[in-house]
């Protein structure tokens, strides 16, 4: 007599949250601006900071600009910060793990100024795997899904910023 073992793999759905909108450019963290005190202590309006829940498989970013056709770069970095209960405070280090390509699509969240990327391109891919791009470009809704490898601090700054707002939407995703 046999007896199977059946296993349920159940995917969950997350909801998407917004974290944060960039108004100015920020050139790409450099050997003086990797420490976490540094980055972080840079224009607000050029950085975007926040926490992803420790053992986060991966993340869906979706992203919003202001003008059809707009050009955007953003760069986003990770840190551990292992088992410190107050991650603003940890000291480490930023590590770059993507760089990203988008332009703004016609596709409106709350107005005519709020606009869903339709493209998303992934130009440099340093996460611990490459990240998957997803575009629509007939204006949809195009997407980045970032594995994390224990990254549970994230930072996005866009060294190119054509567009006047840059807001980012993220989302759990169990891989």
């Amino acid at each position: 007599m046999s007896s199977a073992v059946y296993t349920r793999r159940e995917v969950l759905s997350y909801k998407f949250e917004e974290k944060g909108t960039l108004t100015t450019s920020q050139a790409a963290l450099g050997t003086t601006t990797l420490a976490q005190a540094v980055a972080e202590a840079l224009t607000a309006t050029g950085i975007m900071v926040f926490d992803v829940d420790k053992g986060t498989p991966a993340i869906e970013l979706r992203f919003r600009g202001a003008l059809d056709g707009d050009a955007d770069v953003p760069l986003i970095y990770g840190i551990r910060t292992g088992d410190d209960k107050d991650r603003s405070n940890f000291g480490g280090f930023y590590r770059k793990l993507a760089v990203l390509g988008t332009v703004v699509g016609t596709g409106q969240k709350s107005s005519a100024t709020d606009l869903f990327v339709d493209t998303v391109t992934e130009t440099t891919g340093l996460g611990v795997e490459a990240g998957k791009a997803n575009s629509d470009a007939a204006n949809g809704i195009g997407s980045y899904i970032l594995k994390l490898g224990g990254y549970d601090r994230i930072l996005i700054c866009a060294s190119t910023l054509n567009s006047s707002s840059f807001s980012v939407d993220v989302a759990r995703v169990d891989i």
